[in-house]
């Protein structure tokens, strides 16, 4: 296995030190822009969009993914509160309270979602991702964080596979203990025995899981934390992969594995995406951790590269792949716009502004269509110069652009008075073509004098 890194997004042999420093010319908005329906039904930007509620739950679409079937209808999985609370015992230690949620998955019949509880998992805080894919003989997989308490913190802390079989799911625990000894790149060996084996340490895993099928056989990334608190919990986080019925360490002790993404090529290539936000030394000589990384599995081996500089990186990334392509996009805070970058023959593009049309670019997702072309769904969050995380309602958006012929075109989906749309999206495009957003909305019901959250399906024309 060898280990290539390169600051992508620089043309030509530049330091890495000044990736940072290189900026792409900004596109402008070049959609028609405009604004949903009053609800279910309604239209925005610049082709017609039809709504429907997936899921109608008070507090519902957390951490939403929506993907092809096999049958080339939609399929998605999520997860939903239950309003319940569990009850934590740890030994020597006073009960704690857990939140009770569900993963749930739904598929497209008859024009209408069918849906079903995959299980029911006890947490600390909101769900750190779950990732939905189809074995070989088409039967759906949920990756998500479930399974037991860790000895030092409460809820669920394994990684958990579940696949539905002869009208029911079985339940597999993919890692409990976080002691994978095993690494992809050698070098991470001593830099992970020169942090007191801390990459072995620890048994809270399965955080940002990021699931596919590769060469036959389910291929599963995600995060481990270690004990669950202090600085070995981040800083020295690592990236673990589950693939052929074994597991190893794909980066140890480095503090990545945030917003993990996975996409496989046309050619059966394996694209690996996480985000480190600690700038730490690395197991490579002046390298540091900081920043957007890739892993690709490609001609029979491993390598790994620092693609994105950049710190923050707001909220998620997205990764696709077409034929030869591997297509990334993700939020800069700073910036408050959304970038895309894409990888051919080993060579990434310089970084594409998408959107710069107010703080936009949140929670992207993205695809490519039957011809090749990507598209992102995102979140527009408010006017030009807006800062913090807070969003005014009269702002927020559903975006959604496409790249022809060079060019992106960007439009509104849905922005209807009063609701927050996209605070999670995923895009995929069904077999005639068409774009389809899940995305959660959020929006302050008055006569129950709560906030609410729920799952919505955007299905639009062919762009």
């Amino acid at each position: 296995m060898h280990l290539r890194i390169t600051c992508a997004l620089i043309a030509g042999a530049l330091a890495l030190a000044s990736c940072e420093a290189q900026r792409p010319e900004p596109i402008g908005d070049q959609g028609t822009g405009g604004t949903g329906g009053g609800g279910d039904g309604g239209t925005g930007g610049g082709s017609s969009w039809t709504f429907a509620t997936v899921d109608g739950a008070a507090d519902t679409g957390h951490q939403a993914e929506l993907r092809i079937a096999p049958g080339s209808g939609l399929a998605a999985a999520w997860y939903r509160n239950t309003g319940r609370q569990g009850t934590c015992q740890l030994p020597d230690r006073d009960p704690a309270p857990t939140d009770v949620w569900e993963v749930v998955y739904g598929e497209e019949q008859g024009g209408t979602f069918a849906t079903e509880v995959v299980a029911e998992v006890e947490l600390v805080g909101r769900p750190t991702g779950l990732s939905l894919s189809f074995d070989g003989s088409g039967a759906p997989m949920v990756a998500y964080m479930g399974g037991q308490p860790a000895q030092y913190r409460c809820g669920g802390t394994d990684s958990m596979l579940s696949t539905r079989g002869g009208g029911s799911w079985s339940h597999a625990t993919i890692d409990a203990d976080g002691a994978v000894p095993g690494m992809i790149f050698e070098e991470d060996v001593d830099f992970c025995a020169d942090y007191q084996d801390a990459c072995n340490k620890g048994d809270v895993v399965g955080l940002w899981p990021a699931l596919g099928m590769a060469d036959g056989s389910p291929i599963l990334a995600y995060r481990d934390i270690h004990f669950g608190f202090g600085v070995d919990a981040e800083e020295k986080a690592d990236l673990q992969l589950w693939w052929r019925g074994s597991r190893v360490t794909a980066e140890a002790t480095s503090g990545g594995g945030q917003f993990t993404r996975l996409a496989v090529d046309g050619a059966g290539g394996v694209h690996l995406a996480h985000y480190n936000e600690h700038k730490l030394s690395s197991a490579i000589p002046n390298v540091s951790t900081e920043g957007i990384w890739m892993l690709h599995f490609e001609d029979g081996g491993w390598t790994r590269e620092k693609v994105v500089p950049t710190t923050p990186v707001g909220e998620t990334l997205a990764l696709a792949a077409s034929a030869g392509t591997v297509g990334l996009a993700w939020h800069e805070p700073k910036a408050g716009v959304v970038r895309y970058a894409e990888r051919n023959d080993a060579t990434w593009s310089a970084p594409q502004v998408v959107d710069n049309r107010g703080l936009t670019g949140l929670s992207p997702s993205l695809a490519f269509d039957a011809g090749g072309r990507p598209a992102l769904a995102y979140r527009r969050c408010g006017p030009a110069g807006q800062s913090g995380s807070d969003c005014t309602a009269a702002d927020d958006a559903l975006r959604f652009a496409v790249r022809t012929a060079g060019v992106w075109k960007t439009s509104t989906v849905r922005n209807d008075e009063g609701r927050q749309e996209g605070l999670a999206t995923s895009l995929a495009f069904d077999g005639e073509g068409r774009p389809a957003i899940l995305f959660q909305e959020s929006f302050f019901d008055a006569q129950e004098g709560v906030v609410l959250r729920r799952l919505v399906l955007a299905r639009g024309d062919v762009p």
